[in-house]
């Protein structure tokens, strides 16, 4: 079984990689070759998340932020940045050619993470363009694969009928940390994760909420053999950036 899911990851990969080189080149044309266009959309502010799920930096990069980009229709380039939550700005461009995209995302000056996939257009509350989807990606190392997601919290349910966040479904992924499920929890861009010793003032956090490679789960960004060792009992809070909260859920590691 493990043979064939690893011969399938790079199959993955390397269809990945026919795919991007002429993506690449068109990203880059269109990234130095564009001009102000009058006519531009911009896009509506969403978040984005990358993650390296193989290669030399597998679960230890992941990038989070704000699309901050213009798009010359739903068939034309893209330009931009991503706005890291430092407020650092990374340059971005690609191409948008209808539910198609590809982009490069610069690191530094020779370092990027280069990456196409699949969104669904629609137009915001004041006509701002709205980008939901994902794909895959190749970066920082020439090694890395990874997964990325633009506007997944647009699936948690909010909106009108949302109130305080949910925990729902929690557990613990392989490395120890709670992961809770997306849909309908009410989470919004920017929650952070609490965590508490039962019995005792020690809390821990308030630390960052990623989703996982399918975009299904939230997990939560900490050390857990240091939060919650093992045969721990702990309580979990989630508060969104208007300060809602959610109730308390005790999880003990086994």
């Amino acid at each position: 079984m493990n043979k064939i899911k690893f011969g399938l990851v790079s199959l993955l990969a390397l269809l990945f990689v026919a795919t991007l080189l002429p993506a690449r080149h068109t990203a880059l044309a269109q990234g130095k070759g564009v001009k102000g266009d009058p006519h531009g959309l911009t896009l509506c502010p969403l978040q984005f998340e990358a993650t390296v799920h193989q290669g030399p930096n597998a679960e230890k990069f992941s990038l989070t932020g704000v699309l901050d980009l213009k798009a010359e229709g739903t068939n034309g380039a893209l330009d931009g940045a991503l706005v890291l939550d430092t407020g650092f700005r990374l340059p971005l461009h690609g191409q948008l050619n209808g539910r198609a995209v590809n982009f490069i995302l610069a690191l530094s000056d020779d370092v990027s993470l280069n990456g196409v996939g699949t969104v669904l257009t629609s137009r915001g509350e004041h006509g701002c363009l709205i980008l939901d989807g994902g794909g895959v990606f190749i970066g920082p190392n020439k090694d890395d694969v990874g997964s990325w997601l633009t506007c997944f919290f647009c699936n948690t349910g909010g909106g009108s009928t949302c109130t305080t966040p949910i925990i729902k479904s929690p557990t613990f992924n392989d490395k120890g940390r709670i992961e809770m499920q997306i849909a309908g929890s009410c989470i919004m861009p920017g929650a952070t994760l609490t965590i508490t010793a039962p019995f005792s003032p020690v809390t821990y956090g308030p630390f960052a909420l990623q989703s996982d490679s399918s975009g299904v789960f939230l997990i939560g960004v900490y050390d857990a053999n240091t939060v919650q060792p093992i045969n721990a009992c702990r309580f979990f809070t989630v508060t969104n950036p208007d300060g809602t909260k959610s109730s308390a859920v005790t999880l003990c590691r086994g």
